[in-house]
């Protein structure tokens, strides 16, 4: 896979986690109004199903394909960084992408024998893929890979928590 490939399908995945990130958490923030709704139910878990298994991809496969050590040069620094976006040490955040890793193993791929299901919390899994998709487009992107991907990876939740907002609550 060509260097500019690879960047383009990581922010790709980037923005996959972003998105239904802000679409679960506007679900969340209204759960009331859809919370007797099979349809609603599904969609609000689908949301948060898919932004784990993107995550996954991202920060707790290490030989996959678009894990963030294979498009950032500096891995070093960019660790550094993103230890301090999150305000987390090594030890809590490789604590924290491992409870991801056990909900994606256990109730995503897989139905385990679990009968409690532990939703990994998710403000750390949106700062740190911001962090990735900022220092991607500002230091990694010397192919032009991201020509027309959005700037600012919070503009994009942004925009995608109002219009799930809107559409909840019937203006769209």
């Amino acid at each position: 896979m060509s260097r500019r490939t690879r960047l383009r399908r990581t922010g790709i995945l980037c923005m996959h986690v972003l998105r239904n990130l802000a679409f679960q958490r506007a679900m969340a923030d209204s759960r009331r109004s859809w919370s007797q709704n099979q349809f609603w139910v599904t969609a609000h878990n689908n949301y948060l199903d898919i932004a784990v298994l993107e995550w996954c991809k991202l920060f707790t496969d290490r030989s996959g394909k678009h894990h963030w050590c294979k498009s950032i040069t500096d891995q070093d620094a960019f660790a550094i960084k993103l230890q301090n976006d999150i305000g987390r040490n090594l030890a809590e955040y490789e604590a924290y992408a491992l409870s991801f890793k056990v909900y994606r193993d256990e109730f995503v791929a897989h139905l385990d024998d679990a009968n409690l299901v532990q939703v990994p919390s998710r403000p750390i899994a949106r700062l740190s893929t911001q962090t990735l998709y900022t220092w991607l487009r500002s230091k990694e992107d010397d192919c032009n890979a991201f020509h027309d991907a959005p700037l600012r990876p919070e503009d994009l939740y942004a925009i995608c928590l109002a219009d799930t907002r809107k559409t909840l609550r019937g203006e769209a």
